[in-house]
């Protein structure tokens, strides 16, 4: 029981720390009806320009701010990518996350990993058990993004983006224009997963510049099970199902690697991990596919 309490509170605390990705995909996928491949990318620049502000002597908090800014301008870059240069949607993303990717290493001096030699977010609690101020430091952050997101939807701003995800010509008829509200948009929905980046970063202690591989895949299995479990009428509903469906995911992950002493440990391999994210993206997508008759992954019915 021990062990299966530790597997639910690890699979929790990972939930938090990953949320605001699956929350800024959402963005993207659900409300610009936009395939966003920057995330990888925007991901671990957000943890390099996290620690490299920790580095310079800034507050913790601030280094988070720096992060965020990080990501917005990833995801302007990205859409000036598309709008402006008429680069396709699919490879704007992959241009500026190859870019990032090289960003990155020039933050970190050159090399794949540092370690963070200065106190960071989670040290601002200070409780003997350590693991329940991470929790408390982690879930407060994803509230916060919560809050932000409820207040950013209902707002005016918030409206015509969905709109535009929707209906792009509506946006025109309101004198608005759309390529600004897309690298808007964009920019939303990279400092969302910046800012996960540089919370990971800085509750791991060292920025690695792979830490971004499978980030994309798993925010998507998220979002997929969020919807599997509860197919949300509105942006809000949406939202906290994007937290539900990573924490399922997590729990999933955690449960498939759980040593339940039945002798199948040792066919399993570290690498299977895309396999399992395979599965959980597959098997509520068919379900999806027969009660709907269809499954969409971008747009949405808000």
């Amino acid at each position: 029981m021990n062990d299966m309490a530790a597997l639910l509170w690890t699979a929790a605390l990972v939930t938090l720390l990953y949320a605001p990705v699956t929350i800024g995909l959402a963005v993207a996928f659900r409300l610009l009806n936009y395939p966003d491949l920057t995330c990888e990318g925007s991901f671990i620049v957000g943890g390099a320009l996290s620690f490299v502000a920790l580095q310079a002597g800034l507050p913790p908090i601030l280094s988070l701010v720096v992060a965020l800014v990080g990501g917005m301008a990833a995801g302007a870059f990205t859409g000036w990518l598309h709008t402006q240069l008429r680069v396709s949607r699919l490879l704007s993303g992959i241009i500026t996350a190859a870019i990032l990717y090289s960003l990155t290493m020039r933050l970190l001096g050159g090399r794949a990993n540092r370690w963070i030699a200065t106190g960071t977010v989670f040290d601002t609690i200070h409780l003997k058990n350590t693991s329940i101020g991470d929790f408390i430091v982690a879930g407060l952050i994803a509230y916060l993004v919560l809050v932000l997101c409820a207040f950013l939807y209902v707002s005016h701003f918030g409206r015509v983006l969905r709109a535009l995800g929707d209906q792009e010509w509506f946006c025109v008829s309101l004198g608005k224009n759309p390529a600004t509200l897309l690298i808007a948009g964009l920019s939303i929905s990279n400092a969302l997963i910046a800012l996960s980046g540089a919370i990971l970063m800085q509750f791991k202690h060292v920025c690695d510049v792979n830490m971004g591989s499978g980030v994309l895949i798993s925010a998507l299995a998220g979002l997929v099970l969020g919807e599997t479990v509860h197919s949300a009428r509105s942006v809000w509903g949406h939202t906290v199902m994007c937290v539900v469906g990573t924490g399922i995911y997590n729990i999933a992950l955690g449960a498939f690697y759980f040593d339940w002493e039945l002798g199948i440990e040792r066919f399993i391999l570290p690498s299977d991990v895309r396999l399992v994210t395979g599965l959980l993206l597959i098997i509520p997508a068919l379900i999806l596919l027969r009660v709907k008759g269809r499954y969409r992954l971008f747009n949405s019915s808000w």
